[in-house]
């Protein structure tokens, strides 16, 4: 079975303060209705695991 057509292309890295509008747009999309992290909670999360938060 060729799955070839499938296959896409990713990038995994740190975090950076760039990614959080982003991440919130995204959270907003993905679970609509529940309550997304705050902006304040995703710099608190980078600032505690600078070396262990990917996108």
């Amino acid at each position: 079975m060729d799955i070839s057509q499938f296959e896409k292309k990713m990038e995994l890295r740190l975090l950076t303060n760039k990614d959080i509008d982003e991440i919130l747009a995204l959270g907003a999309l993905c679970f609509p209705g529940m309550d997304p992290w705050t902006r304040d909670q995703l710099e608190s999360h980078f600032r505690i695991f600078p070396k262990d938060s990917f996108v």
